[in-house]
């Protein structure tokens, strides 16, 4: 027999071949089911008019064919193109239909799921409003934003004509600041727009400024005389009552009065009697004066020696 195998291995091969190929025929004629999911792609929109509610972005479609047709579907080269060019204000009912999809015509759309979809219409409007910068993060405990710069401050929306009806401002989208932020951070954001809008421009540019928080205290300070003349000069009051602003680390430390001088401002050819005068003061970075009194102190000036 296996001689005669042998003798007759071209047919042997032959019979096999034509095996494998009816299998294969028979296999790929078999008809199978599968879902697939196919975004849904709009065209011929109206200039002026706009869909505020009902669009759906992706199409559920059963498709019944051969297996080797299912097998070779691929999900992501297809589309649904929605024609919307016959829209009209108010309310639309579209009907997706198993024709307008790209599939061979070896494959049956059993169904599409939504079978259609209802759309409210209204024409286009357009508004320019106000920008508002949004930021989320925790900032140190002693620091507070002080400004806040939006380039441009306001932007041109095109939308649903209902739309303008409750808003009055737009805001970005959410500006994220870590703990130790700078004290000046500049940021590109784009906008945060309800669905149907659109700005002009998409983006801004915001500036924000922070700063120590800061409180207003009321301290003593002696008001010093030069030595050179501190044998001869006597003032009254020797301490001067400041109201202060100053960051509220600076006030908690304990390190603000030891850092605010007040110092008494005289010609040195001094005549002997007595007089006002003014002082001044010299304070830490970030802190300025709201209040001294008195303004001015009376100064007393003895003769010197040999007067």
């Amino acid at each position: 027999m296996i001689a005669t195998l042998r003798a007759n291995w071209q047919y042997v091969l032959l019979a096999l071949v034509l095996a494998v190929f009816s299998w294969n025929l028979v296999s790929g004629r078999e008809r199978v089911e599968t879902r697939v999911e196919i975004p849904v792609e709009t065209v011929n929109r109206p200039k002026d008019l706009v869909v505020s509610r009902g669009l759906v972005s992706r199409l559920e479609v059963r498709v019944r064919g051969p297996r080797g047709f299912i097998r070779s579907l691929d999900p992501s080269r297809l589309a649904y193109e929605l024609d919307l060019s016959a829209l009209t204000p108010g309310e639309n009912v579209v009907l997706f239909k198993a024709d307008k999809l790209p599939l061979s015509g070896a494959l049956e759309v059993v169904d599409i799921s939504p079978s259609r979809a209802i759309l409210e219409v209204e024409p286009v409007a357009e508004k320019t409003l106000p920008v508002e910068a949004v930021w989320r993060g925790e900032l140190k405990h002693d620091w507070k934003l002080i400004e806040t710069v939006i380039e441009p401050a306001e932007v041109k929306v095109r939308g649903p004509k209902s739309l303008f009806a409750s808003m009055t401002r737009v805001r970005t989208a959410p500006i994220i600041l870590e703990a130790e932020v700078p004290e000046t951070f500049t940021v590109t954001r784009g906008l945060d727009l309800p669905p149907g809008a659109e700005a002009v421009p998409a983006e801004v540019r915001v500036r924000l400024t922070f700063a120590p928080k800061t409180s207003e205290i009321w301290i003593k300070v002696p008001v010093e005389v030069p030595d050179e003349l501190s044998r001869r000069v006597t003032v009254e009051p020797a301490e001067v009552r400041l109201l202060i602003e100053a960051p509220d680390s600076l006030i908690t430390s304990g390190q603000l009065r030891g850092s605010v001088k007040a110092s008494l401002l005289l010609d040195r050819k001094l005549e002997t009697g007595s007089f006002d005068a003014l002082y001044r003061l010299e304070l830490p970075e970030r802190t300025r004066l709201v209040q001294a009194k008195p303004s001015r102190v009376n100064v007393k000036v003895i003769p010197g020696n040999g007067g």
